[in-house]
């Protein structure tokens, strides 16, 4: 039978998302903050090496099942979840105003833009087979495929806490892959309210997985040998620091860099 992720409790502690369950980390607890007033937002115990060896080793396992449901199917499950965020854009544009700072019209748009992101990946799917190229033979032709590259490590910020994990997330799921995502640890109940939309779209249980915690957590994510790929947005010294963790392997990584004077972390 089978299982679709859970929806985590409604207080505000937080927790990891890891094989379709909400865990609890052990380490001290962390907390986000609304810049306006210090007030708390989200608390939370910060994932270790053993969460996340848990969360890999989801990913690891849920991504044959998830490549054999097919393209199409993985489309549907991504415009669900658009139509699930559309259903719960003020909550989340108020929760995202709270923890991130944005004023509540730039949080509505931010979240406006991720439900056409979430739809634009979804129609992506009707659009599989790829491309053609003439070839200097005249007998050949040349065509590109996509294949899935096996499990992706996410690594994403704070300043567009929804979309840019929509950016990331949308186009590695519909292509078969399977998700570790490390959010930026200043907006992690912004995260969590995206993965609670996941679960509502019937993503499968260790298709997403979400470690919460430092920029440590991430680096740590990156050198894992089960990461095929990986997909970063922050700072140049974190993106340094990514690629060095990388070298010496043959996963395909991709790291812009746009975070730039930054008040918060990584």
């Amino acid at each position: 039978m089978e299982h679709h992720l859970t929806a985590p409790d409604t207080d505000n502690r937080l927790r990891h998302l890891i094989g379709g369950e909400w865990v609890d980390g052990d380490g001290p607890v962390a907390a986000t903050t609304n810049p306006s007033d210090e007030t708390i937002v989200a608390e939370y115990h910060p994932a270790d090496s053993r969460l996340l060896d848990a969360a890999v080793a989801a990913a690891v396992s849920a991504r044959r099942e998830w490549d054999d449901r097919g393209i199409i199917a993985r489309g549907l499950v991504l415009r669900r979840a658009a139509e699930v965020l559309a259903e719960r854009a003020d909550a989340v544009a108020e929760l995202m105003t709270r923890e991130q700072g944005k004023t509540l019209p730039e949080s509505r748009a931010e979240v406006g833009a991720t439900v056409e992101t979430l739809h634009y990946h979804a129609a992506q799917a009707r659009n599989a087979d790829g491309a053609t190229f003439p070839s200097s033979h005249p007998d050949e032709v040349i065509r590109t495929v996509r294949r899935p590259l096996g499990v992706v490590a996410a690594i994403t910020p704070w300043n567009f806490p929804l979309q840019i994990p929509a950016w990331k997330l949308a186009p590695a799921l519909l292509w078969g892959n399977t998700v570790v995502w490390k959010p930026a640890s200043d907006t992690v109940a912004v995260a969590a309210a995206f993965a609670e939309v996941l679960a509502a779209a019937g993503v499968p249980a260790g298709v997403v997985n979400m470690v919460l915690g430092p920029g440590t957590i991430g680096a740590e994510l990156v050198a894992r040998k089960e990461i095929s790929g990986v997909t970063f947005t922050g700072s140049v010294r974190a993106a340094r620091r990514f690629r060095w963790n990388s070298a010496g392997t043959t996963r395909r990584s991709c790291f812009p860099t746009s975070i730039r004077g930054k008040r918060r972390r990584s």
